[in-house]
C-alpha cells in the first residue's frame, strides 16, 4: 500500500509492507555486492541496479530518518560503491532496528558468498520477475487510517507503534493548520524513543515501558494502559494537548529508564535493584526520582527502600 507523497507520481511512501520491501533492498544489495566482486556487471544488471538501489546520487528506497543513514553506509554504499562500513556483533548502532537491518544485510551477504554465479542470477530473475498487487491511498490521512485499522499480517505492531500511529492519524484530521510541522516533532520524539530503547540494558518491552509511562502520566501505580481508553480521549476536540504532553511523558519515561539503567553500571544500588528483577511497580518512581535530578544520596536511599519492598512483596 502506498502513498504518493509528493503528488508527483514519483515519490511514494510505504504505508503497508514496509518490511517486506525493506528485506527485498537489503536483499539485491548483498547480491549486487556479491555479483559485482565476481565479475563486472552487463547492461541489464546495470539498470536494475539504477532502477531497484541507487542511479547516481538518487537512493530509490528510503527508510526512517534515524535509520537511514546506517542504511546507506552499511547496506547501499556495498552494492553500489564497492567500499562500504562493515559491522559485527559488538558494534552498536543508535536504534534496534539498524542493528536488525545490518544483521540482515550481513545474512544474505554469508548466505551469496556460498553460491556460485548462476545460483546469484537466478535469484536476481525471481526477484525482478516477481509480482505483488499494490493499491494507492490518495493522502496522509486515510494512509494512517488505513495501517492502524488493516494492518493484520506479517509481524504484529506493538502498542507503542499503532500508539504513534493513531497520534499522527489524529493530528492530520484535527490540526486547524501545518499539521507536517507537528508530525514531525512528534516523529522526532519518537526517533529518541526508538534509540533509548536501544541503550536499555534490562530485559524490557516496548510496551512494558509504555506501561510504566502511563502510570506516571497518570500519577497512579496501579493503573493500566488501555488502547481503548486512549481511543475515547483521541475522539475528543481537544486530543492534541493530550497528544503533545503524553508524547512528551514517552519520550521522557524511556530516557530516565535509559539513565537508570546506565547508574546500574556504577551503583549499587541501583545494580542491586535491576538484579533482583521483578521490579515493574518501582519504575514510576525511578522516572521521577531522575526527573528531578535528584543526588546519588537520595536515589541510593530510594532504590534500597524500593528493594526491601519489593522483597517483602516477593
Amino acid at each position: 500500500m502506498f502513498e504518493n507523497s509528493k503528488n508527483n507520481g514519483e515519490i511514494y511512501s510505504v504505508i503497508d509492507g514496509q518490511q517486506r520491501v525493506t528485506t527485498i533492498v537489503i536483499c539485491l544489495s548483498a547480491l549486487f555486492s556479491k555479483l559485482k566482486s565476481m565479475r563486472e556487471l552487463n547492461n541489464d544488471e546495470e539498470v536494475i541496479l539504477e532502477d531497484t538501489i541507487k542511479r547516481k546520487d538518487n537512493i530509490k528506497f528510503s527508510t526512517v530518518d534515524y535509520d537511514n543513514q546506517n542504511l546507506i553506509d552499511y547496506i547501499i554504499n556495498c552494492a553500489t560503491e564497492g567500499n562500504y562500513k562493515t559491522a559485527n556483533e559488538n558494534t552498536k548502532f543508535d536504534t534496534n532496528s539498524s542493528n536488525r537491518l545490518v544483521k540482515g544485510f550481513n545474512y544474505f551477504k554469508d548466505q551469496f558468498d556460498k553460491k556460485d554465479e548462476t545460483y546469484i542470477k537466478k535469484i536476481l530473475d525471481c526477484i525482478i520477475n516477481s509480482t505483488c498487487t499494490t493499491h494507492q491511498v490518495e493522502n496522509s490521512v486515510r494512509a494512517v487510517q488505513m495501517f492502524i485499522f488493516q494492518n493484520d499480517r506479517g509481524k504484529k505492531p506493538t502498542n507503542l507503534e499503532i500508539l504513534k500511529s493513531k497520534f499522527m492519524y489524529h493530528i492530520y484530521l484535527k490540526s486547524e493548520n501545518n499539521p507536517d510541522e507537528k508530525i514531525k516533532e512528534i516523529s522526532n520524539k519518537f526517533g529518541s524513543i526508538y534509540k533509548n530503547i536501544s541503550k536499555i540494558s534490562v530485559k524490557l518491552k516496548e510496551d512494558d515501558i509504555l506501561q510504566y509511562a502511563y502510570r506516571y502520566h497518570k500519577n497512579a501505580l496501579y493503573e493500566y494502559f488501555s488502547m481503548e481508553e486512549v481511543d475515547k480521549i483521541l475522539e475528543k476536540n481537544d486530543c492534541l494537548n493530550f497528544i503533545n504532553k503524553f508524547t512528551f511523558v514517552l519520550e521522557e519515561t524511556f530516557e530516565k529508564i535509559k539513565d537508570f539503567c546506565e547508574d546500574g553500571e556504577k551503583m549499587l544500588e541501583a545494580h542491586s535493584l535491576i538484579t533482583l528483577g521483578g521490579i515493574g511497580i518501582a519504575y514510576p518512581f525511578i522516572v521521577k526520582v531522575y526527573k528531578y535530578n535528584c543526588s546519588d544520596k537520595d536515589k541510593a536511599l530510594l532504590f534500597r527502600a524500593l528493594e526491601h519492598i519489593i522483597l517483602r512483596k516477593k
